[in-house]
């Protein structure tokens, strides 16, 4: 970063407070389900034999949307492309 790159790492959200503490100009994007009622949807076609896996991805995943106060910007799947669009816009902020 300091040779004038962008590097891009996909954390987990409960990560992202050691990146802020390390590097506090950390520009960090939460990538958001359309809805929580579609990611639900996706945990439980995902995981639909293991009742505990899914309970936990859901749990997790709530949790994880308690910590949007750490990110600077957030983005939605709805679109990928969108969505990659959103990001590069924000970085060249």
């Amino acid at each position: 970063m300091s040779i004038g790159k962008n590097v891009l790492i996909d954390v987990e959200a409960q990560g992202v407070g050691q990146i802020k503490l390390i590097l506090p100009e950390a520009l960090c994007v939460f990538v958001e389900p359309s809805s929580m009622e579609d990611l639900e949807q996706q945990i439980r076609d995902r995981y639909n034999d293991n009742e505990f896996s899914m309970k936990h991805r859901i749990n997790k995943a709530k949790m994880e949307m308690e910590l949007l106060p750490l990110f600077r910007h957030t983005v939605k799947v709805d679109n990928v492309n969108e969505a990659v669009e959103d990001i590069k816009r924000f970085v060249a902020e």
